[in-house]
């Protein structure tokens, strides 16, 4: 079945020619952290994962990301704040619903790249295991603006 072709998310983001195509914000987490910027890279719909969640296969091989190749099946989101959809893990996924993640200041985006615990230890590495940060601000990974996350 193809239901996200009639998804509002993800109108006009689809190739003219291959319907089931889109441009994916593919990356190997947070630029700071990793250093390695994101990349458009073309994705196949497959499935829909959950609502707003999508699974599709890489169709092109990025350029210099480690953690993901051509033929991989990524799991990816779509919301009004970003331009393309955005490639998500498994570990973001399992923390992005107990988190509320203001837009950023700048271009909206409303998704980040790390999953938030993540973010928090990069960010505050004195953090022990005992401790838990439960509100912290964060650059944006696309523009460099704020966006405030705070856990439910």
């Amino acid at each position: 079945m193809t239901e996200w072709r009639t998804d509002p998310a993800l109108a006009g983001k689809f190739h003219p020619q291959y319907p089931d195509d889109v441009q994916v914000l593919v990356h190997d987490g947070d630029p700071r952290r990793t250093q390695r910027r994101p990349e458009l890279c073309w994705v196949r719909l497959a499935a829909v994962d959950r609502p707003g969640v999508y699974v599709g296969v890489l169709l092109n091989q990025p350029h210099q990301l480690q953690t993901v190749k051509q033929g991989d099946r990524l799991r990816f989101v779509a919301n009004a704040g970003m331009k393309n959809p955005l490639h998500v893990t498994d570990a973001y996924l399992r923390e992005r619903a107990d988190w509320t993640i203001t837009p950023c200041d700048k271009c909206g985006a409303s998704e980040c790249f790390d999953p938030p615990t993540v973010m928090a230890k990069v960010r505050f590495p004195q953090m022990t295991d005992e401790m838990q940060i439960r509100a912290f601000t964060s650059f944006c990974s696309l523009c460099g603006g704020v966006q405030q996350l705070q856990q439910h």
